[in-house]
């Protein structure tokens, strides 16, 4: 029987426990009497009343509240006692031990309050002052970082913006290389390319693995149309004698633009301003 009650859920102690309008529990004396095999409430006032005098011994008295019920079908008003978990076990133990019922009480109440003893202490609820306290204090927090991000970025912004502007001067005025020249300049980069190879990725249509830029002729490549009207790809006319025939041939050479070089740049995986900085740097140098 003991070993039952004291089983979380399974006790009538447990049922019988209610909740007043401050979200407190506490045990109606009333409920009490009829539990531990009380018959008359006058008997078990006794109890109470032994229990309450140990209780001011003690200092604890304010655990008993005494309150007066009216009943549901009306008649006369009786007098009752709610009962703290505390003085609910002081009444438990102030009964008759030769009742079943009272050593259930006692086990129930003994093994409960000892639970709430060691059970770790919930938080208080904080007053107004407190919370604003608090937010004013997270608030600061955030103002801080948010203030040492904004630093951090004005930091990175300074170095990147002169950076930022030479590539938009350099796209915009849009230069042309040779195809050699950007295949070294992606190569320096990481690109697994060189000279005839990139040319043969541009000539190569899409659906075989290129992407179709240029065509071949006789001598080397022609720029498709639409490269150069997207101003990707440009051409070098220029004019040779020939040797055997001693007459002077038209020629024509693919030149990959600043926006083509770019783009290449971005489709290989490189940041077009690396692949700006390292054509410059070959200008510079030649």
């Amino acid at each position: 029987m003991t070993q039952e009650i004291t089983r979380a859920g399974q006790s009538p102690f447990d049922d019988a426990r209610r909740t007043d309008e401050f979200g407190n529990e506490y045990w109606s004396a009333r409920d009490l009497q009829h539990l531990m095999g009380y018959a008359r409430w006058e008997d078990f006032k006794k109890v109470t009343e032994r229990a309450m005098a140990s209780a001011a011994n003690s200092g604890q008295a304010d655990g008993f509240s005494a309150i007066t019920e009216k009943l549901p079908g009306g008649g006369r008003p009786r007098e009752d006692y709610r009962l703290t978990r505390f003085s609910a076990y002081l009444v438990a133990m102030n009964g008759d031990p030769n009742m079943a019922q009272v050593a259930a009480a006692q086990a129930y109440f003994a093994v409960r309050t000892r639970e709430a003893e060691v059970a770790p202490a919930q938080p208080r609820e904080l007053t107004a002052d407190e919370i604003v306290a608090q937010a004013l204090q997270i608030t600061v927090k955030r103002v801080e970082a948010l203030t040492a991000t904004v630093e951090t970025q004005r930091a990175t912004l300074a170095i990147v913006e002169p950076k930022a502007h030479a590539f938009d001067r350099w796209l915009s005025s849009n230069p042309d290389y040779s195809v050699d020249e950007v295949a070294k300049a992606l190569h320096a980069l990481g690109v697994a390319t060189g000279r005839n190879r990139l040319h043969a990725y541009m000539a190569k249509p899409k659906d075989q693995g290129g992407i179709g830029w240029t065509y071949p002729v006789a001598r080397g490549h022609r720029p498709m149309q639409a490269q150069v009207e997207l101003g990707r790809l440009a051409v070098k006319l220029g004019r040779f004698e020939n040797s055997k025939t001693g007459e002077m041939e038209s020629t024509s050479t693919v030149r990959i633009t600043a926006k083509g070089a770019a783009w290449l740049a971005a489709h290989f995986g490189v940041l077009p301003e690396s692949v700006a900085a390292e054509l410059n740097h070959e200008e510079r140098a030649a």
